[in-house]
């Protein structure tokens, strides 16, 4: 088994850190009304940008959990396309 290195655990623990903050403010973003979100997704759309959305990485989250092989906790997609497809 690898042994981490210092910087390597610290990563993980900040990476933690901020995925927890996130999660417990996930909703009360999610839910309100901010201008500059409507304005970004405006411009996404002129701009032709696919993108997204929390509710859609959930559905994938979970695709890729459900595809898992062998001890692996997930199969990752690896291309747009496939995502798309899914």
């Amino acid at each position: 088994m690898l042994k981490s290195t210092k910087a390597e655990q610290n990563n993980r623990n900040d990476s933690e850190l901020v995925a927890k903050q996130i999660i417990e403010n996930v909703h009360s973003l999610q839910n309100s009304n901010f201008p500059a979100r409507k304005g970004l997704e405006l411009l996404l759309k002129e701009r032709d940008v696919r993108y997204v959305t929390y509710k859609d990485w959930k559905r994938l989250d979970s695709i890729e959990i459900k595809n898992a092989t062998g001890l692996t906790p997930r199969r990752k997609f690896v291309t747009v396309k496939e995502m798309v497809g899914a």
